[in-house]
């Protein structure tokens, strides 16, 4: 099961961290947007809580990882490599928003093609069809000629006998 920390405890390691780290309360507390060091010992005594923006200067200013603030997860600080996984993500994106639009682009073509060709098909088979049907009418008069030149040929035959 995922274990996760308050926010409250994590944003005390991170507070203690940065102390550590050498940055003095009065520091940390303009950094946090606070007026007075007072707003943040009032935070680390759990008296009140951070505001939004002391919680996006930690984040922003101070880069502080926010899966770490909220669930206590990862790194308790950003480095670059954070950064460049999301400019990564970025123009990755991009990219494949530009590869989609082109393949749309593509298939409504293809798609355009398909449909001049299915109508040309369809007016194959009709031509085809009428050629058949003129071509059908032509041999009954074909073989009726035949049989009057037969009768003919009968009729001069036996008048010479």
């Amino acid at each position: 099961m995922l274990q996760t920390h308050s926010f409250k405890q994590n944003f005390d390691q991170v507070i203690k961290a940065l102390e550590i780290a050498g940055i003095k309360p009065t520091s940390l507390a303009n950094k946090l947007g606070y007026t007075t060091t007072s707003q943040l010992h009032s935070v680390i005594s759990g008296d009140s809580i951070p505001s939004i923006r002391a919680v996006i200067n930690l984040i922003e200013t101070l880069k502080v990882n926010p899966l770490f603030l909220f669930l206590g997860q990862g790194k308790m600080f950003m480095d670059g490599s954070d950064n460049n996984s999301i400019d990564n993500f970025q123009r990755e994106n991009a990219e494949l928003l530009i590869k989609n639009s082109e393949l749309y682009d593509k298939i409504t073509s293809l798609q355009n093609r398909v449909d001049e060709l299915e109508k040309s098909n369809k007016d194959l088979l009709d031509m085809s069809s009428a050629a058949l049907k003129y071509y059908k009418g032509l041999i009954p008069n074909e073989a009726r000629l035949a049989k009057m030149q037969e009768q003919d040929d009968t009729d001069v035959n036996t008048s010479k006998d």
